[in-house]
């Protein structure tokens, strides 16, 4: 299967800067291709929004290289949700 992706995010109404940050990756696993996306919402206008909307991409990004090669053989979604759990938590 192959996949086109993309992303965008805006200011909205409100705001003056745009904090949001996303991401799509398109990865081959050892069950096939997939498709990654994450879009997250800036926080209101709160100082360094843009800052821990794009940590929270980079983290999830960093899980993909390192951690889903481990689950993409038996896609166990336990497992994936206890790792996201903890990457959420720990930032």
């Amino acid at each position: 299967m192959n996949f086109i992706a993309s992303g965008a995010t805006d200011t909205g109404l409100v705001k003056e800067t745009n904090q949001d940050s996303c991401g799509v990756k398109i990865l081959q696993t050892s069950v096939g291709k997939m498709a990654f996306a994450i879009l997250c919402d800036g926080m209101g206008g709160y100082a360094k929004g843009e800052v821990a909307s794009a940590t929270v991409v980079k983290a999830f990004f960093n899980w993909i290289d390192k951690s889903l090669p481990m689950h993409s053989t038996q896609m166990i979604a336990r497992d994936i949700y206890e790792d996201w759990e903890k990457l959420i938590t720990e930032l």
